[in-house]
């Protein structure tokens, strides 16, 4: 039974960790209220000396209990505002109704000060500011509105004997009951408060730690990436210097050599691609500008194979050239070179020919002594 009813308790609906806390306290507190409220109306017959004592007593637990049950159903519904407004009230209603009825001028000054404090004390353990400043406001009301009926004589007409070991009695009580809920509230904000350290300093190590990792992985990226940028400045480095090569190449397969003057000898070497066609007719017409020549000989001994496009490329530079008044001779033609340009139908009209380039340099040189 005892079991059951703790894990009842227990079982509250409030998710957040302090408010959670404050709901299971702020029960326990409702709970020994309910019970002193029970065992006051039950013993108000026995401690009264009088029909308006034992009412006074009677309506007190009363509304304690009452107000106290009210409270309880609030907590257990997730309303804990609502519930800590309620006991609040509760404390309020309990001052006014007892001072009515004994009055604030007749009472001992610590008495009335631990009682009229109470409200004050839980609205500062239990809710923010502005409820605190609230109760402070309506417990002075109340004070003052008391002290004002007592002295019109509307208040303060119930008679306590003075007695003053049940003034210390009460006065000890009340005192102990404010230090026991000031203890435990506050050993509640305590432990809460050191957990929030707590958590705030693993946050911190954990904040620490990522910026750790995220400083490391910065750190690799950038090594990765300057890798890869120096790789990519490599990596250029070596097109540039193919390109450059290729460049080197073309010109070193096509060179432009002067024989005589104004006369060029261009020998062909290996196949001509495309590229290779259009950079060779670069440079021949680059050498034709630089040496004013009005003769070129093209060796095509090197040559491995003459094909349609290297015959349409030699008409091409042929037909170019011709334009700017420069004599075309092509030179290496092989037998099976020339056999392959006729069944090609490939001819060259305007180009004239010769076995070698011995044969075409004494032409050139005969040609020069007889217009000599």
């Amino acid at each position: 039974m005892v079991m059951r009813l703790r894990a009842w308790l227990e079982r509250l609906p409030q998710q957040h960790v302090v408010e959670r806390r404050q709901a299971l306290l702020l029960q326990h507190m409702v709970l020994t209220l309910i019970l002193v409220s029970a065992i006051g109306v039950v013993t108000a017959p026995l401690t009264s000396g009088s029909a308006n004592q034992l009412l006074l007593a009677v309506v007190c637990y009363s509304v304690l209990g009452l107000s106290s049950l009210l409270v309880l159903w609030r907590i257990r519904c997730n309303a804990l505002q609502q519930a800590i407004l309620i006991l609040l009230s509760n404390f309020l209603i309990q001052l006014l109704i007892s001072f009515w009825a004994i009055g604030v001028y007749t009472q001992a000054v610590g008495f009335t000060l631990v009682s009229f404090s109470m409200p004050i004390v839980l609205a500062g353990l239990l809710s923010n500011r502005r409820v605190v400043f609230g109760m402070t406001g309506l417990t002075l009301a109340i004070f003052a509105l008391i002290g004002w009926a007592e002295s019109q004589g509307w208040a303060g007409k119930l008679l306590l004997p003075i007695n003053l070991q049940a003034i210390v009695g009460t006065f000890s009580l009340l005192t102990m009951l404010q230090a026991v809920i000031v203890d435990r509230f506050g050993s509640n904000l305590r432990t809460t408060l050191h957990e929030a350290l707590d958590r705030e300093a693993s946050l911190s190590q954990l904040r620490d730690s990522l910026e750790t990792t995220v400083n490391e992985r910065t750190t690799s990226l950038r090594q990765a990436l300057n890798e890869l940028e120096q790789r990519e400045l490599d990596l250029q480095h070596t097109l540039d210097t193919l390109q450059h090569s290729k460049q080197l190449f073309t010109q070193l397969s096509a060179p432009a050599l002067p024989i005589l003057p104004r006369i060029l000898v261009i020998p062909l070497v290996g196949e001509v691609s495309g590229e290779r066609a259009e950079a060779f007719a670069e440079n021949i017409f680059n050498a034709i500008e630089a040496n004013k020549a009005h003769t070129i000989i093209l060796d095509v001994t090197g040559v491995t194979t003459i094909d349609t496009f290297i015959g349409k490329a030699l008409l091409h530079i042929a037909s170019t050239v011709r334009f700017l008044e420069v004599r075309t001779i092509l030179v290496g033609l092989r037998p099976e070179v020339a056999e392959t340009l006729i069944a090609l139908h490939i001819k060259f009209p305007s180009i004239q020919t010769f076995a070698n380039l011995e044969q075409a340099v004494l032409s050139l040189i005969n040609q020069r002594l007889v217009l000599n």
